[in-house]
């Protein structure tokens, strides 16, 4: 069909009819193709038109003849061309169906109903269901073939779609159909990880991206112990080479680890990376060294205490210092290895008061000391003790009741330890001399005592053993 039009509006007040002449000459000769005069009874109507039926492909030239109310003819109207084109595609293909491997996917399909205008086929490629889909084959396929070959497929599961083509070129598809891959080889072992944490957490993972054609990307693993299960911190594959993780600075494991592993279209997981181990920066001080006991005997002050137990201790010391003096302590002892427990000093001056404190030290140059522990030597001689210190937890009226036994009646006072959950032994209260026994409330928890004499002339006796309780 062809369609021409004119405007009504300039021209109804000159022509009541028109006559409409065609040509299929090249405009040579005209004739007319309307039987009748043509007119249009709606006044208002800005646009008239008429419409040809033709034959598609053959162009032709139309011009328009006014008829007056005289009945008289107008001079031909200026010659417009036009060629009736087929607007009407080719039955579809259907059943459409590709499979194959990453090599090459066969793409068919069923023509149930074949047009007679049929040219061939067209088979188009997409990465997603709803396309844009662009074709792949170089010339038109023929329309007795059912199946084309999709040598060059897409590393990613590919969409098909086939297109029926007619002679006017007009296209229609069926559904488009993702390709059913097989696929079972597995991405090659990822390389090159390396990493680096900061002091607020944050570690920057890098790795070497890979050459497989299907790789879909990388999913990433983090454990506290390197013989762990690992676990995975990316939902979803990264397209990326590097990931940023963020981990506890307060933690007590020094060190985090991490794998990756690349993953395919199809799922396919490589053997994992080299294992990466990626230290902290250490941010913790090490546990504190604890004192639990002394005694003073000729002039010597033997001590003992527990070491730190953090696991990246480098070394302790014991320090001590005159309490007179206000300079530098002076170090007794450095040790690295964590057996020494003891210490016997023998350069402590007879009558004089010292403070000791052991110090330890990690790998981060962090230091922790111990509680201070103050002695005065006693002077040369033994000096008696209290004998028989006991200790026991009254459950009803929830109190500790301490008791002991000490037969000297000399001028003389006591000064009583207590330790709680930390276990560091010190000075807790001084007791009158004629004092046998001391009882207090205690809250839930473990608690150690111990028990010296200080005379007059300031010795000392040695501190008894110590005794625990662990109130209910």
């Amino acid at each position: 069909f062809i369609k021409i039009t004119w405007n009504n509006t300039t021209n109804k007040e000159l022509f009541t009819a028109y006559n409409i002449e065609r040509s299929s000459d090249g405009g040579k000769t005209f004739s007319k193709i309307n039987a009748l005069p043509f007119t249009s009874l709606a006044e208002q109507t800005e646009v008239l038109s008429y419409t040809d039926s033709v034959k598609n492909y053959i162009p032709y030239q139309y011009r328009i003849v006014g008829i007056t109310p005289w009945v008289d003819n107008s001079n031909p109207s200026i010659v417009v061309k036009g060629m009736g084109r087929d607007k009407t595609p080719a039955a579809p293909p259907l059943n459409t169906r590709a499979t194959g491997d990453r090599s090459k996917i066969m793409v068919s399909w069923e023509l149930p109903v074949q047009s007679k205008d049929l040219k061939g086929f067209t088979v188009a490629r997409s990465h997603k269901l709803e396309g844009p889909f662009i074709a792949i084959n170089e010339k038109t396929i023929q329309v007795a073939e059912r199946h084309f070959i999709d040598t060059k497929p897409s590393p990613q599961e590919p969409f098909y779609a086939v297109y029926s083509v007619d002679t006017a070129n007009n296209m229609s598809s069926t559904f488009s159909v993702m390709a059913s891959i097989y696929d079972s080889v597995a991405p090659l072992q990822p390389k090159g990880l390396t990493g680096r944490i900061d002091s607020s957490g944050a570690v920057k993972l890098n790795w070497k991206f890979g050459s497989d054609n299907d790789l879909l990307g990388y999913q990433v693993y983090v454990a506290n112990r390197k013989n762990n299960v690992y676990r995975q911190i990316t939902s979803s594959p990264t397209r990326d080479s590097a990931w940023v993780d963020s981990v506890n600075m307060r933690s007590l494991t020094e060190e985090v680890y991490y794998k990756i592993t690349a993953v395919d279209y199809n799922n396919n997981a490589s053997d994992y990376s080299e294992i990466l181990t990626v230290k902290r920066p250490d941010v913790i001080p090490p546990s504190a060294p604890v004192i639990t006991g002394y005694a003073v005997e000729n002039g010597k002050v033997s001590l003992r205490w527990v070491n730190s137990s953090s696991t990246d201790i480098v070394k302790h010391s014991l320090y001590r210092k005159a309490e007179h003096n206000s300079k530098e302590e002076k170090l007794l002892l450095e040790y690295r290895d964590n057996t020494t427990q003891t210490f016997i000093d023998t350069t402590a001056a007879e009558g004089a008061s010292y403070k000791y404190e052991v110090r330890a030290y990690d790998d981060a140059g962090y230091v922790t000391p111990s509680g201070a522990l103050a002695v005065t030597v006693a002077e040369a001689g033994n000096k008696p003790g209290v004998e028989r210190f006991t200790a026991q937890w009254d459950n009803a009226g929830r109190k500790a009741k301490l008791q002991w036994h000490f037969s000297d009646k000399g001028d003389y006072e006591l000064v009583l330890f207590k330790a709680g959950e930390d276990g560091q032994l010190k000075a807790y209260k001084k007791l009158k001399g004629d004092k046998r026994s001391f009882e207090e409330a205690l809250i839930r928890g473990k608690y150690r005592y111990a028990i010296k004499v200080i005379y007059a002339n300031g010795a000392e006796s040695a501190l008894t053993e110590v005794v625990d309780i662990e109130a209910s």
